[in-house]
């Protein structure tokens, strides 16, 4: 090669070189692009084929799918219906009182025989009570109930009689249950005011709610199995229950050993404050003004 000829010819050379490197960069950018597009090309004709085939096929429920879901939802409706009339059957019966005194004289019946019932036919008390107690309603010890001329009579002596009957209720599953000691029972109040008994807990009044709660604070001593079998209890009593709060606390000396003997397992006693709730569910109403859906 004449070097003279490439001395005179350099720049030439360069961009013939330069040219040929950048033609060869393009054509294999050119070829990278051509393959992707005919992998777009290729998924874009599978997605349109996919579409075509469900338009064919028209995908809406058929028919018999519109029966079944019909037949569905009118069970439902059904099994709805008939959970709301069970729940609205577990109602508090209070005693009918006509008036306070007729109130009066029930709840004195009352506080007598659950004395009786506590003290049973033995020297030893079936379920120990504080002297003169009355279970909740000291405040009606000497004074007639509903006075207050700010609250409804009828209701309150209603309200009062449930109260009555829950604490009959709660008092009987204590005693059949071997629950040893009663503290005490304190309850709402039906009326403005307070004393001993008092729970400092408002009851739900809300006319447009779904249920309605009676609440109660009770403190008992016993041994764990008997407490167990109260507990147990009140998940099958007439009425729905629910237990808001639970406070355990062991009474006696504890022993050095990690594991108790049997006599010290039968001789332990716990003190439990349990606060509760009583629920009722109104009956059922329909409601005009909110049709049920269609299914169409």
């Amino acid at each position: 090669m004449n070097i003279r000829w490439l001395k005179q010819n350099l720049g030439t050379v360069l961009f013939g070189v330069v040219f040929v490197a950048g033609l060869g960069a393009l054509s294999w950018e050119l070829r990278k692009a051509v393959a992707v597009q005919k992998t777009v090309e290729a998924d874009l004709a599978a997605q349109q084929q996919l579409f075509q085939s469900l338009q064919s096929k028209k995908p809406f429920p058929s028919q018999e799918n519109i029966q079944k879901v019909k037949a569905d939802f009118e069970k439902l409706q059904s099994l709805n219906l008939r959970l709301q009339q069970h729940l609205a059957q577990k109602v508090i019966q209070p005693p009918v009182a006509q008036s306070e005194i007729d109130f009066a004289q029930f709840l004195s019946r009352t506080v007598e025989s659950l004395g009786d019932q506590a003290m049973g036919d033995r020297a030893v008390p079936k379920l120990i009570v504080p002297d003169n107690y009355k279970f909740g309603f000291s405040r009606y010890a000497n004074v007639l109930p509903c006075r207050d001329p700010s609250i409804k009579k009828e209701e309150c002596l209603e309200l009062l009689g449930k109260q009555v009957v829950i604490v009959q209720k709660l008092t009987h599953l204590m005693i059949t249950n071997g629950i040893s000691e009663l503290v005490y029972i304190r309850r709402a109040e039906i009326e403005p005011g307070n004393n001993d008994d008092a729970l400092k807990v408002a009851r739900n009044t809300d006319p447009r709610g779904l249920y309605t709660t009676l609440p109660f604070e009770i403190k008992f001593a016993s041994g764990p199995d008997e407490f167990q079998r109260f507990a147990n209890s009140l998940t099958h009593a007439d009425w729905f229950i629910a237990i808001r709060s639970l406070q355990v606390d062991a009474q006696g000396a504890a022993t050095s050993t990690t594991q108790l003997t049997a006599e010290t397992e039968k001789t332990r006693r716990i003190a439990v404050t349990m606060r509760l709730d009583v629920i009722e569910f109104p009956q059922f109403r329909p409601r005009p003004n909110k049709s049920n859906p269609q299914v169409r």
